[in-house]
């Protein structure tokens, strides 16, 4: 341990330096375990019963599996508190970065389009 002068001498500093150290660091963890909220819509050419069938499916991967994901190894819905409007999937992407997480679906009907 390095030693500033007259710290060296007075333990209460150094246990003061230490403690506001420990707590940017738990700030700073804190920090990065935000929720990221993010709504998309689209236009596609398919039914609405196909384009939820697809989101509610636990078959995407890359390889092997019903539905094509990029760089998934796997996508599985979670049937704990599901209903037909609102659900959680687990996901697993492995590309540059390996990445596990949880995301929450919500099926809002809005108005009807034709493409």
């Amino acid at each position: 341990m390095v030693y500033f002068g007259s710290m060296s001498n007075q333990p209460w500093r150094k246990t003061g330096i230490r403690l506001a150290l420990s707590l940017v660091l738990v700030a700073l963890s804190a920090h990065a375990a935000t929720d990221i909220t993010e709504a998309k819509q689209a236009a596609v050419r398919t039914t609405t019963a196909h384009v939820l069938e697809v989101l509610g499916s636990s078959d995407i991967c890359e390889k092997g599996c019903k539905y094509y994901g990029p760089q998934t190894v796997r996508e599985i819905k979670v049937a704990v508190r599901a209903t037909p409007d609102s659900y959680y999937k687990w996901t697993h992407i492995s590309g540059i970065k390996t990445v596990k997480f949880f995301k929450h679906l919500e099926v809002v009907p809005g108005a009807v389009t034709t493409v």
